[in-house]
């Protein structure tokens, strides 16, 4: 099964903070975005680093921020050298930008447990199937079999952050295939495995988020593997 997506990639996403941006890069102001937005924290505040603060606290709450980027892949997202053509599958890569991200997170000194938000920028279908695709006992059995990575991921990232109180919680955003997202809680995954751990989440700008959209499908033997074109929006994109 072949899928051709084009990822929408925002105006100077990977920008740095600095003082023409009063300090927030674009990448940050959708990390909060995404915090406000999605996770529905009222009042959002960047936290101070000379404090040892999270990247963003809402009340007593706070949330650290990472993207989980193969550091291959940045060059090619912002343009500096053009994305290799090749068919690719992404989930091995997505695993382990995960747990770098996790690793490199928990070794941080905070002013508080916060929760750990990590934005992908991987449109793995397998791992958000049920929104998508309907199932009967069969094919059940094949879909839910290629999720196994995922399970295995969320219960290391439980035992080895949530569980020795490192995080508070670690949510995981993926794009989806169609411009939203899916909202991971490895909390919920954890604990209470019987109940709901992710959501499918819509946006009403699209191009302010890196987005991702199907343009073609080549429906055949799995697994699935990812042809991606790379959008980069300019600054009069109508955003």
């Amino acid at each position: 099964m072949v899928v051709k997506i084009d990822m929408n990639i925002p105006p100077r996403f990977f920008d740095s903070a600095h003082k023409s941006n009063d300090f927030e890069s674009v990448s940050e102001k959708v990390a909060k975005a995404f915090i406000s937005q999605i996770l529905g924290e009222k009042d959002v505040i960047k936290g101070n680093p000379d404090r040892h603060e999270p990247d963003y606290l809402s009340g007593s709450r706070g949330f650290e921020v990472t993207f989980a980027i193969e550091s291959s892949l940045v060059p090619q997202l912002k343009g500096v050298r053009d994305l290799e053509k090749s068919r690719f599958s992404i989930e091995d890569a997505l695993v382990s930008d995960v747990l770098a991200a996790a690793r490199r997170k928990s070794e941080k000194t905070y002013s508080c447990v916060p929760s750990l938000f990590i934005i992908t920028m991987s449109p793995l279908f397998t791992w958000f199937y049920p929104f998508y695709i309907k199932t009967n006992y069969l094919t059940e059995k094949t879909w839910s079999a290629m999720t196994k990575k995922r399970d295995i991921l969320f219960d290391e990232l439980y035992s080895t952050y949530i569980d020795s109180k490192a995080f508070e919680n670690i949510l995981i955003v993926l794009p989806t295939h169609d411009e939203h997202f899916i909202l991971f809680d490895v909390h919920a995954f954890g604990s209470y495995k019987e109940v709901d751990f992710m959501k499918r989440i819509g946006v009403n700008n699209p191009k302010i988020f890196p987005t991702c959209k199907t343009t073609y499908v080549d429906y055949g033997n799995l697994p699935v593997v990812y042809e991606i074109t790379i959008i980069r929006y300019t600054e009069d994109s109508n955003i």
